[in-house]
């Protein structure tokens, strides 16, 4: 007997997962407790994210044919047909500064260095053309004769008394060689591994040309116009976004049309008006008298870039704060430590230029400790300032004439792409000629298909659309909801809204619906001003309010949405209009401008 359960405890124990062989378990009293072997756990199953393999390791399924339905229409694409030299090489240097780290300087600044560097190192260099990154890698072809080479370059600022420069040490380095024939191999299915590297080497090849010719911001080229002025001292310049991308097509340039606001050159004073939305100088002077127009002022003149019109000088200043005190009261403080002339009475003395506004503060350039300060009305705003960035943003009217002015159509689109390549594409072929790499002026043309359009299914009939557009007067929604708990708020002064006009809307607002098939079960939503409520009311507590009042009509019923009439989207209340409805009450909301 003793055997037998032996057995019986060995079958059972053997297989650990429940699957061994079928026995008779007979219960007998055993002596010591029956402990059973611990099931081993599973293994963990491994998760693979495809961003940590390299794409040339991942199988992407072979096209097996292509389409067929539709009809067929010419298309002109926004890429141009590239070719190189699959024999060529294109060899890579690393660029240096001496003492210097090359991430704290300007990319404009190390693009001058190096056009620098070649313009004043040409028998050095040989017959070499190159193209610099902007940042840290210099590329060349044929090669530099010398592997490692320091240069001491000078860049030389045009003033009207002296011309002060700048001497920079810098070091090339040969660091490698990006081999054509990589890219070839993978174009021609030879290999799975894709050459990036020599990609992104012809890349930089064919930036050269445009970032010194244009304004390059990002991987965008802006060419200066005032064609199109925008509210606020601002402008907008149309360019080019370019990059070199590879297709079933072969190799292919990639151009777009890109624009962005800039700010304008006019006088600083004008610029300050503008911004403080006076119609012109003298209201913005008297404006700046007091402590709460300088304060206004500081803030929107910091980080501006200026330059001066009293003396000939390239240079751009960024004002770092104003004066406290005004030019005729602002004393110069010399090398020796002691005070001299008003800053009024050293430019009537240095220059010959009396001050018109010697009771009005001055900007403070350069580092806050250095006290540098200009007179305004000799300050210019500097050319080729973005706006957009972290320290000035667009404002709502100015973001809604942008998007005007760059949504083009597709043939005006193209026209515009193709002008500004076209004045480019000489240069850009004869410099990247001897890198074997040679762009056509002629967009990609293509097949595409026009597809019949689906039909649109609503509650009382069907609808084709037509011109890849329909509407929806008199059709109805094939399954639709119920409205039984909302409220309507306005935000509004009384003077552009009256609460009788929040009432019609209402009302109006109701029948649509219903037109659309929605059934409305509160017919008389509770409706409020803000104004109503005391100052001490916030956006929040009017809204909790408003919805605590439909919550209670609705017999304890959560509100399914609150309409907000509010007079722009730039107003505080909007951000905490949907901070409130969103975060804190848990409800959607809908904001709706005065118009």
């Amino acid at each position: 007997c003793s055997k037998n359960i032996d057995g019986v405890g060995r079958d059972f124990r053997g297989s650990g997962r429940g699957r061994g062989p079928s026995v008779n378990i007979v219960t007998i009293p055993l002596a010591t407790p029956f402990e059973p072997r611990p099931i081993p756990k599973p293994k963990k199953e491994v998760k693979v994210s495809l961003s940590s393999i390299e794409v040339a390791l991942i199988p992407f399924p072979t096209r097996k044919s292509y389409a067929k339905v539709g009809r067929p229409i010419r298309l002109f694409c926004n890429h141009y047909s590239a070719s190189f030299d699959p024999n060529g090489v294109i060899f890579q240097y690393d660029f240096s500064l001496d003492g210097l780290a090359v991430k704290d300087i300007p990319r404009k600044k190390l693009m001058l260095v190096m056009t620098s560097l070649a313009e004043q190192n040409q028998k050095h260099l040989g017959k070499s053309k190159f193209a610099f990154d902007g940042r840290s890698i210099v590329y060349a072809s044929p090669e530099f004769p010398f592997t490692e080479k320091n240069f001491t370059v000078k860049l030389v600022e045009n003033e009207e008394e002296t011309k002060k420069s700048q001497e920079f040490k810098v070091k090339l380095k040969r660091s490698g060689e990006k081999n054509l024939a990589d890219l070839s191999k993978f174009m021609s299915g030879h290999t799975k591994d894709m050459p990036l590297d020599c990609i992104n080497a012809m890349d930089v090849v064919l930036r050269m040309i445009p970032s010194i010719k244009l304004k390059p911001i990002g991987r965008n080229f802006y060419s200066p116009t005032s064609e199109y002025p925008l509210f606020g001292g601002a402008e907008v310049w149309l360019g080019h976004f370019q990059s070199l991308r590879l297709s079933q097509s072969g190799l292919n340039f990639n151009a777009d049309l890109a624009a962005s606001a800039f700010l304008k050159v006019v006088p600083l004073l004008d610029f300050v008006a503008q911004q403080l939305n006076f119609r012109d100088q003298a209201s913005a002077i008297r404006s700046l008298q007091d402590s709460r127009g300088q304060a206004e002022l500081g803030k929107i003149v910091k980080g501006l870039g200026i330059t001066v019109i009293h003396r000939r000088t390239n240079r751009v200043y960024k004002i770092s704060g104003i004066s406290k005190q005004p030019a005729s009261k602002t004393k110069i403080i010399g090398d020796d430590g002691k005070e001299g002339n008003t800053v009024s009475e050293y430019f009537r003395i240095k220059y010959q230029k009396s001050l018109q506004h010697p009771n009005l503060v001055m900007v403070q350039v350069g580092a806050v400790t250095k006290k540098n300060f200009l007179p305004m009305e000799f300050c210019m705003v500097a050319p080729g300032q973005k706006i957009g960035d972290s320290t000035r943003k667009l404002t709502e009217r100015q973001t809604s004439d942008l998007i005007k002015i760059a949504c083009r159509k597709p043939e005006e689109r193209r026209s515009l792409v193709h002008t500004q390549l076209a004045g480019l594409m000489g240069e850009l072929n004869s410099h990247s000629h001897q890198f074997g790499i040679e762009v056509k002026n002629t967009a990609i043309t293509m097949t595409g298909r026009v597809l019949e359009p689906p039909m649109i299914k609503y509650g009382n009939s069907d609808e084709k659309p037509r011109n890849g557009s329909w509407n929806m007067v008199n059709k109805k929604f094939v399954t639709c909801g119920a409205l039984d708990c909302w409220a309507v708020v306005s935000f509004c002064q009384e003077r552009d809204i009256q609460k009788q006009g929040v009432e019609r809307f209402a009302m109006a607002l109701m029948q649509c619906a219903r037109g659309l098939g929605l059934r409305v079960g509160m017919e008389k939503p509770p409706i409020c001003l803000s104004s109503e409520y005391g100052r001490n009311y916030s956006s929040h507590d009017i809204l909790k309010d408003i919805t605590g009042k439909a919550s209670k009509m609705a017999k304890g019923m959560k509100p399914q949405i609150v309409i907000c009439i509010i007079p722009s989207k730039s107003v505080p209340d909007y951000a905490m209009i949907k901070r409130s409805s969103d975060t804190q009450l848990g409800l959607p909301s809908q904001c709706l401008l005065v118009k």
